[in-house]
């Protein structure tokens, strides 16, 4: 992934007009209680845990991200509650049939082995678990050209995804899709947003 230790201290402010209105899908399609357990991978700054938790209080959250400096912003917005550590998606430091949930929010195309972290994602989720993924995708002409810029100019080994290649990824890894959406959010942002459970 790339290293964001430069990037963190303006990252919100930045990021901000797309994060707010990428991450309203996640949250229509969660539904947590005071037993619940969610893990939110590649995290970052916390814009999506600082959301979820102002929801649902009650819920337990994790939250996992590569960079140090990522998560020191993170800490000044949550509440001690929220537990925050480094790591990476395809290695997860947490014991199996930990999570209810697992969230990646904007960190897929980052991820270096994609199927190696939807493997953990089904590791640490209960038998009844469920996966959201959300990120940008190239089923958005806009998107595409977007994904060659980045792997010219900015980061070689970046890999955004259409929507049937991560539905066909997480099928293989043996969960099923129960839904799938892509849509803009803006002239310019395409993204999607899948949700698959744990079989």
């Amino acid at each position: 992934m790339l290293d964001y230790t430069k990037r963190a201290k303006n990252y919100d402010k930045r990021w901000q007009h797309y994060c707010l209105p990428s991450f309203s899908k996640p949250l229509q399609i969660l539904d947590l209680n005071h037993d619940s357990s969610l893990l939110d991978v590649g995290c970052g700054t916390g814009i999506f845990l600082e959301m979820v938790e102002k929801k649902f209080p009650a819920t337990q959250f994790n939250g996992i991200d590569p960079n140090q400096a990522m998560l020191a912003k993170a800490a000044e917005k949550l509440s001690s509650k929220v537990h925050l550590e480094v790591g990476n998606a395809e290695s997860l430091p947490y014991d199996s049939q930990s999570f209810d949930w697992v969230v990646l929010s904007n960190c897929f195309g980052h991820i270096n082995n994609q199927e190696a972290a939807v493997n953990e994602a089904h590791r640490v989720l209960t038998d009844d678990g469920k996966i959201i993924i959300t990120d940008w995708t190239r089923d958005f002409l806009t998107m595409r050209i977007l994904n060659l810029y980045v792997q010219l100019f900015d980061y070689a080994k970046y890999n955004s995804l259409k929507s049937s290649e991560t539905i066909a990824m997480l099928e293989k890894l043996h969960f099923n899709c129960l839904s799938a959406e892509s849509y803009k959010i803006n002239w310019f942002w395409g993204l999607y947003t899948i949700l698959g459970a744990k079989r």
